[in-house]
């Protein structure tokens, strides 16, 4: 196989990796909401925001935290203690 014919597939899967991972978090952010919608009433902006940039584990871990929660007050106590995941840079080396 040639290199930029090898480059062009690896290129491709990663491409169809990102949006696996993409759409997963919309997906996970879309039924979080939802759930707090449901429990909390309309959601503050900010929180919207905040919520906004969690990756999909955090979003998870406040899936299952939704039911502990009685205000918003305990969702932005959940959020502060915590914060958005640090960005990654795709490397599995640990190198950010």
């Amino acid at each position: 196989m040639e290199l930029t014919t090898m480059w062009t597939e690896e290129g491709k899967k990663a491409g169809r990796a990102e949006v696996r991972v993409e759409g997963r978090v919309e997906t996970t952010l879309h039924l979080t909401q939802r759930l707090l919608q449901n429990r909390l009433g309309t959601l503050p902006a900010d929180l919207e925001a905040q919520l906004a940039q969690r990756s999909a584990e955090q979003l998870e871990q406040l899936f299952d935290a939704v039911f502990m929660l009685t205000s918003v007050t305990d969702l932005r106590a959940w959020l502060l203690a915590n914060p958005p995941a640090a960005p990654s840079n795709g490397h599995t080396n640990g190198v950010a």
